[in-house]
């Protein structure tokens, strides 16, 4: 996978379904992935907005919060120090300080990508980053998964075991009702409430008609937000009311004097809405709301009423706690965001006509926002919330996460690994 960030969101997504689970040797059968996960987990937890010192005694606490075993800690180190995320300060062989250079998650995920790489992964390491991701836009029955594996490269004995441990490992979500031929695998996080009737319908589609479909989520993708439109220029527009309908593409429209407008974005794109996850169905909501409003004033709008040159600079400029404005475009366009508590509005009186400046007042709105117009999507649903954070507003913890951490997750055997363990043993 070429894209570091969204393999590396891949790998964190993955150490966190793992660490639900009972020790187990399907469970080894991801040690890079384990690793990884684990320096991807300890850097966030150390990452900072500025160049940062920990101390041997925050180090500790981090280490037992990413569930760093003692013996495993100089290893963890060592992978960071090689990747030049942080530099360990001894004296003799104790340690004195953490010296940090990590900035963002997303120089988290990065490093997580290169530090699996350079830990010598197995073919199902490898190859449960790639069957994730190709389950990410559409799910697929088992053998469909399967035979992408082995068109990729991969043994078939090595795609076989990797979909069965996704599936005893939970780190794909499966539908086995008894109705299916087989199992349907898919991206649980990808907002897909039934995915054997999107299943169903993919195979009535007629060859073109389902390339159609495909090409339509990759230009989606790539372009993170779309007037549906200018989609419906380039592709048939039954096929987009089918993907419509089966939930794989979602409407969302601006209105305003100025005129309205929808807009496409793919389900993906904001991850699970609420879930395991911790952010709640309005965070997502409201960024799709902000990422559309802001497409609006790009796309739609014109000069003389505050036309958006560039999305991003509003973003950081909102996200570092100014007002921007003040135009007309604020108070036309923005009047949703508004009511719903997401920015509040101020009128510039001062300024001739109906003019106001805008303020941002939930960050992480805005910041899934950025992440979008950024990367095209963002990374929170398989990522960056999958990293722990020492933020005081993350140590609530429910009573059915408290369980699930007390009661690990057991596993289901896989015949092969079982049989590996036992050859090892009895040689």
């Amino acid at each position: 996978m070429k894209d570091p960030i969204r393999k590396g969101a891949w790998i964190a997504s993955t150490k966190k379904h793992l660490d639900r689970l009972q020790y187990s040797p399907e469970v080894s059968e991801f040690a890079a992935t384990e690793i990884a996960g684990k320096a991807a987990n300890l850097l966030a937890l150390m990452q900072a907005d500025e160049r940062d010192r920990v101390s041997p005694e925050a180090l500790n606490a981090y280490c037992v919060s990413a569930k760093i075993r003692p013996a495993e800690r100089p290893t963890v180190l060592k992978k960071l120090q090689d990747d030049q995320r942080i530099e360990v300060l001894k004296k003799g062989e104790k340690i004195e300080a953490i010296d940090v250079y990590t900035f963002s998650k997303e120089e988290v995920l990065k490093s997580a990508a290169r530090i699996f790489d350079a830990s010598d992964p197995t073919p199902r390491d490898v190859a449960n980053i790639e069957g994730l991701e190709h389950v990410c836009l559409l799910p697929r029955a088992e053998s469909e998964l399967v035979d992408h594996l082995t068109k990729a490269g991969f043994k078939d004995r090595d795609a076989v075991l990797t979909v069965k441990l996704q599936q005893e490992l939970g780190l794909a979500g499966v539908d086995r009702s008894p109705a299916l031929a087989e199992p349907i695998i898919f991206n649980e996080h990808a907002f897909v409430k039934e995915p054997s009737k999107i299943v169903a319908a993919l195979k009535a589609l007629k060859p073109q008609e389902r390339q159609t479909l495909l090409d339509v989520q990759h230009y989606v993708e790539t372009t993170g937000c779309t007037v549906l439109d200018e989609l419906a220029k380039k592709f048939p527009p039954d096929v987009l009311r089918l993907m419509e309908g089966l939930g794989l593409l979602d409407r969302q429209e601006v209105v305003s004097p100025f005129g309205n407008a929808s807009f496409a974005t793919l389900p993906q794109t904001f991850g699970v809405y609420g879930g395991k996850l911790g952010i709640g169905v309005d965070c997502f909501h409201h960024a799709k709301m902000l990422l559309c409003c802001l497409t609006f004033g790009t796309v739609k709008s014109i000069w003389r009423r505050g036309k958006i040159n560039n999305p991003v600079d509003i973003l950081n400029s909102l996200l570092r706690g100014n007002e921007v404005g003040p135009c007309t475009a604020i108070g036309q366009d923005y009047v949703t965001l508004e009511k719903e508590g997401v920015v509040s509005l101020r009128r510039a009186r001062h300024k001739v006509g109906e003019q106001y400046y805008m303020r941002l007042r939930k960050r992480e709105v805005g910041e899934l926002a950025k992440q979008v117009f950024l990367y095209k999507r963002t990374y929170s649903d398989t990522g960056i919330l999958a990293l722990p954070n020492p933020s005081p507003t993350h140590d609530y913890v429910n009573p059915q996460d408290k369980r699930a951490q007390i009661l690990a997750v057991p596993v289901g055997p896989v015949e092969e690994v079982r049989a590996k363990l036992l050859t090892a043993l009895r040689t």
